[in-house]
């Protein structure tokens, strides 16, 4: 096993609430490229589940002196595996890391081990269109080329499921 610090803000570290022996999920919030090969546009985002149910070392949170207020921790030590330090290392430079504190109990049918590096296909991930439904509109355009002439439709869909 190993350990991997990780930086934490107010938000992303659960406002305090992450304590050594806790278990976390890791996500893992960045930009997509653009679909068209431009780079115009709105910028789109996603968000991916990538490592579940990591162990919690230790945070960086202290109380200070004068009437004993917390002070939020800036980094949070997770004791995983070396394959998940590799994960961990490139996950913090593609985008902003986040914890996703985990339930004491776990819920029936509920995986606790299973992550990307087990499985690339298992992970979850929230694109920004199923957040917002003006992104989705966007995406529903279809361009049909033919000859010389060029028009657009655009298509009514279901909004995706969010898993709820």
């Amino acid at each position: 096993m190993r350990a991997v610090s990780v930086p934490v803000t107010v938000t992303s570290g659960i406002s305090g609430f992450v304590f050594p022996g806790d278990q976390v999920d890791i996500l893992i919030t960045h930009p997509l490229p653009a679909t068209n090969g431009k780079a115009e546009g709105v910028q789109r985002q996603a968000s991916e589940t990538v490592l579940h149910d990591v162990r919690v070392l230790a945070v960086d949170q202290k109380l200070e002196s004068k009437g004993g207020e917390a002070i939020v921790a800036h980094t949070a030590t997770l004791e995983v595996t070396p394959k998940q330090s590799e994960v961990i290392a490139v996950a913090s430079e593609m985008g902003k890391l986040s914890l996703s504190l985990r339930s004491l109990t776990t819920p029936p049918g509920e995986e606790t081990t299973a992550d990307s590096t087990d499985n690339p296909g298992s992970g979850t991930f929230t694109l920004d269109s199923e957040v917002s439904q003006l992104l989705a509109r966007k995406d529903n355009t279809i361009t049909v080329l033919r000859g010389s002439g060029k028009s657009e439709t655009t298509t009514e869909s279901q909004p995706a499921s969010r898993g709820l």
